[in-house]
């Protein structure tokens, strides 16, 4: 049997977290170890469950690329995937339009 890779999701908006969640938790080779909103969330998470990917955003209290470097030393093993949402800003410029 494949062992799964362990992932964790660490991001500060809940609706983007369960998105993922949701996501991954229907992949065969996935499993979902943890879930956090912060920095300090995500290195405690790495320090005790140990995952194999660290899905992070990079904008989030205490800072994602603060976080990488410490789940680095906690968990040399994690590689980790550093995200930031795309704003689109064109459709909030571009407003409403009425039909007629």
């Amino acid at each position: 049997m494949l062992e799964r890779l362990r992932v964790a999701i660490i991001d500060d908006h809940p609706l983007f977290r369960e998105g993922w969640s949701t996501l991954l938790r229907g992949a065969k080779a996935l499993e979902v170890v943890g879930e956090g909103g912060s920095a300090e969330d995500a290195v405690r998470i790495a320090r005790e469950v140990s995952p194999d990917i660290v899905l992070l955003d990079v904008r989030m209290p205490g800072g994602g690329v603060e976080a990488a470097r410490s789940i680095a030393r906690v968990c040399p093993v994690a590689k980790m995937i550093i995200a930031h949402r795309v704003r689109i800003r064109a459709g909030r410029r571009a407003g409403p339009r009425g039909g007629g």
